[in-house]
């Protein structure tokens, strides 16, 4: 891992998520691939299960679960 500190945008967030959940692509693909630590997505994943039933998620401005699925795959970052 880098140390430098990387932000990721909401949208990133989800789209990872999305790869995780509805794709199956294993936290630590997902991980190395975004440079951030297993901690960090299960951290996000855990917002996300906390949150989902409200009307926004904290971290997406995302309205339902449905406009989860429908957000294109993260890219692979080399």
């Amino acid at each position: 891992m880098n140390s430098e500190r990387r932000q990721l945008n909401p949208q990133e967030k989800i789209a990872a998520l999305k790869r995780h959940l509805l794709e199956g692509v294993p936290v630590s693909t997902i991980c190395d691939e975004l440079g951030i630590a297993p901690t960090v997505f299960y951290r996000w994943q855990k917002e996300l299960f906390e949150n989902g039933h409200t009307a926004r998620f904290p971290f997406a401005g995302l309205r339902t679960l449905p406009d989860i699925a429908s957000l294109p795959s993260l890219p692979l970052v080399h």
